[in-house]
């Protein structure tokens, strides 16, 4: 897999807010593409919690969220909040993963489908490991 690489976080940042903001991307991501990859997170959260990494009164909290879909289909098992860089209400809220905007010991579950779109995973998982409780 090639690796983007960035002069700076700004410029990263520009670069992902352009694609999840996009009109014609958002437009191409939603619909019948959206109900796929929300059964996509189904069958794969499905398998989590039959390995108990998470239950039902879970708190969880996906991470570049984009438009919802896993913050939808993990909803459906638990209780789930989304973050991306541009928020897509009712079910992702503005935040950045290498800065999470909750407090400490905040959730029971992290879930990410976008790590590939990191500018420094170092910084992520310091965070990952800040909200997520002791248990």
């Amino acid at each position: 897999m090639k690796k983007r690489k960035y002069h700076d976080y700004d410029e990263y940042l520009f670069h992902q807010i352009k694609k999840t903001s996009s009109r014609d991307r958002r437009k191409r991501l939603t619909g019948i593409l959206s109900l796929f990859r929300k059964w996509f997170f189904l069958q794969r959260f499905k398998i989590l919690e039959a390995r108990k990494a998470f239950k039902k009164d879970s708190n969880a909290l996906c991470l570049g969220a984009r438009y919802g879909e896993e913050v939808r289909a993990l909803g459906e098992r638990c209780q789930a909040t989304g973050i991306d860089l541009v928020e897509c209400l009712p079910d992702v809220v503005q935040g950045d993963f290498h800065d999470i905007p909750f407090p400490d010991d905040s959730f029971d579950f992290v879930y990410t489908n976008s790590l590939d779109h990191a500018y420094d995973l170092e910084k992520i998982f310091s965070e990952v490991g800040r909200v997520l409780k002791d248990n």
